[in-house]
């Protein structure tokens, strides 16, 4: 009876560790973490989920962090280089547009995987040094305090030269928040996306939940609406600007 109270005792204590180590790994993993994209290059990283930002070119990209924050999950921060020029490549495959406005058609060769960022966990991406949430106005806190916003452009495309005034070289937002997805963009310029597969939000398609606080969103647009954004989840805007050349068809700024 001793032998097997004793067999059973240590089966128990051994059942017992195991879910503590299981049960510490995934806290470890759902603890925040922060990654630096100190590469404006766009890269994705080797082993999404290790916990290290870390591209082919042994860097750390905005596509690299974003990746890892995904794999990862739980709340993360992804920081961009003050006054950084971050490049993101939706172009896989040519497209050409055409039609007459507001009707106009997008075809692109053959099928490709979403190219953009899409995100899919908690994050807040934005500049190194910003103070979290944003700038207040207040007297001895003044705007000027904060970084120099970063850039995220979308790669340089030739032009079509279009009459309909649809420059659309790219294929898809550049930016996708997914529905489970709470995303802040804070100190940011997002321009130059071009939803033409997406068909809706140049720079964002947001399906979660958005929050743009310090941001310009300028020159994106989309092949129906939603040239700068375009949401079905909820959408908090502070401090931020949209306009500046966004269009789209049936609904330009936003």
């Amino acid at each position: 009876m001793k032998r097997a109270l004793t067999i059973g005792m240590i089966a128990t204590v051994a059942a017992l560790a195991t879910a503590l180590v299981v049960s510490a790994i995934a806290v470890a993993n759902a603890q925040a973490a922060t990654f630096t994209a100190t590469d404006t290059a766009d890269l994705s990283d080797t082993h999404p989920g290790d916990g290290v930002c870390n591209s082919s070119a042994g860097t750390c990209t905005l596509r690299a962090a974003i990746e890892e924050s995904n794999a990862l999950g739980g709340t993360n921060t992804v920081q961009l280089l003050p006054g950084g020029a971050y490049d993101v490549n939706t172009w896989a495959n040519p497209v050409v547009c055409e039609g007459t406005y507001p009707w106009i058609l997008c075809n692109c060769e053959g099928s490709v995987a979403y190219p953009g960022l899409d995100i899919t966990s908690h994050v807040n991406i934005t500049v190194a040094g910003s103070r979290t949430g944003g700038p207040t106005f207040a007297p001895g806190n003044p705007r000027t305090s904060e970084p120099t916003p970063a850039t995220i452009a979308i790669t340089a495309r030739p032009s079509f030269n279009d009459p309909f005034s649809l420059d659309c070289y790219t294929t898809w937002s550049t930016f996708r928040i997914e529905a489970a997805a709470n995303v802040t963009f804070n100190d940011l310029i997002i321009r130059g996306g071009c939803a033409c597969f997406d068909h809706f939000g140049g720079a964002i398609k947001n399906a979660g939940a958005l929050t743009l606080t310090n941001t310009t969103l300028a020159s994106n647009t989309a092949s129906s609406g939603g040239g700068a954004i375009y949401s079905t989840g909820t959408t908090l805007i502070s401090r931020s600007s949209i306009g500046g050349g966004n269009n789209a068809p049936l609904g330009g700024g936003s």
